[in-house]
């Protein structure tokens, strides 16, 4: 299929690799050149009829050789086997996957904005909880632990039984309280709510009742006992602070099903702002194809029109050769014959860009 030529253009190249190559290959192809048209002159050749294929391709084989590693050097091969229509089909395939993919990563989101919407943002309770009334709790705790250590030492004289015993009470304290609201939510109605709540405070305070009885028995042995409210301190004191500590759990403790809920909302959310993130870079790279693609068109038009420049140059080069070689043949014999060869045109070139039209700037 004929190419259609292109408009001619204007144009002045230079490829620092490729012009110092030429430049310095072109002697030594010039010298080669004289040394075969002498060598020819003093066996005679070509005779008066011999065609150029007798002595025409070394010369043109030299030049080939030069063109195709000028070729290389400047990347026209690339641009040779692929047209402008290639690089434009390529770009509109990938903004069509692109535009593909927006699609529906936007429904994606359509999606995952309703469900957000079904969900709340609880995490500025959570924090409360975690950083503020779980800390409050905790340090009531450590309060129990300090009056314990104290009530503790009139019933054991050792302070490290004290200590651990005081630290052993609070803790299974401390971890009823924190989840006091846990377990009244694995029950949904709420008069079982209510048997297991009062159950518990039962239990808690059947504890402290029968080490409060422990602790007067060991008084009215050592003849320590003192008035009433001395006698249930302990009760009183820990009871009290527990409360409070279940108070605190039962406000502001959020319930596990809605810090799930909370935990699904933040995933949501991420998924949303990547979901986002991607899309944008969408939008940035339709926007960037469009200067990318004139940019590469650019490119590839300057990039044939440079392969033409060196085609022509070296073509001129080779003509050259060979009217050197001519010159100095017909000088070298001694037969004085003038082969009629001499007289044609010289067989042109391998060349690749044969479409493109230029014209070399003076």
């Amino acid at each position: 299929m004929n190419r259609k030529k292109s408009k001619v253009e204007v144009v002045s190249f230079y490829h620092p690799k490729a012009d110092q190559l030429i430049t310095k290959r072109i002697p030594l192809i010039q010298k080669e050149v004289v040394t075969y048209a002498i060598d020819m002159a003093r066996q005679g050749r070509p005779q008066l009829n011999d065609p150029q294929i007798l002595f025409l391709p070394k010369i043109k084989s030299l030049f080939e050789v030069l063109l195709e590693t000028v070729l290389k050097i400047i990347g026209a091969f690339a641009v040779l086997s692929r047209t402008d229509d290639d690089l434009v089909r390529s770009y509109e395939k990938e903004q069509k996957a692109l535009k593909e993919k927006q699609a529906k990563l936007s429904e994606d989101i359509r999606v995952l904005q309703k469900e957000l919407s079904e969900l709340s943002d609880i995490s500025h309770l959570i924090r409360r909880w975690k950083y503020k009334w779980r800390l409050v709790l905790l340090t009531l705790s450590i309060g129990e632990v300090a009056v314990n250590y104290k009530i503790l030492l009139i019933v054991t004289p050792n302070q490290a039984t004290a200590l651990v015993a005081s630290v052993g009470l609070c803790t299974v304290l401390f971890v009823i309280a924190h989840s006091f609201k846990d377990v009244l939510n694995y029950f949904s109605p709420k008069s079982i709510k209510l048997l297991v709540g009062m159950g518990i405070v039962i239990g808690v305070l059947l504890l402290l009742y029968n080490l409060n009885t422990i602790r007067i028995s060991y008084m009215q042995n050592e003849g320590q006992l003192t008035s009433g409210v001395s006698q249930w301190s302990f009760v009183i004191i820990n009871f009290a602070m527990w409360i409070a500590g279940v108070i605190i759990a039962l406000i502001y403790k959020p319930l596990k099903t809605d810090i799930a809920k909370n935990i699904e909302y933040s995933k949501i959310k991420d998924q949303l702002k990547e979901i986002q993130n991607n899309i944008r870079e969408i939008d940035d790279r339709l926007l960037e194809i469009p200067q990318e693609l004139e940019k590469r068109l650019s490119q590839m038009k300057n990039l044939r029109f440079m392969a033409k420049h060196y085609e022509n140059a070296i073509a001129s080069e080779y003509k050259s050769a060979v009217s050197l070689f001519i010159s100095k043949n017909l000088f070298q014999r001694k037969d004085g014959v003038s082969p009629k060869a001499f007289l044609e045109e010289p067989t042109k070139l391998k060349t690749y860009f044969d479409h493109i039209l230029i014209k070399e700037s003076t």
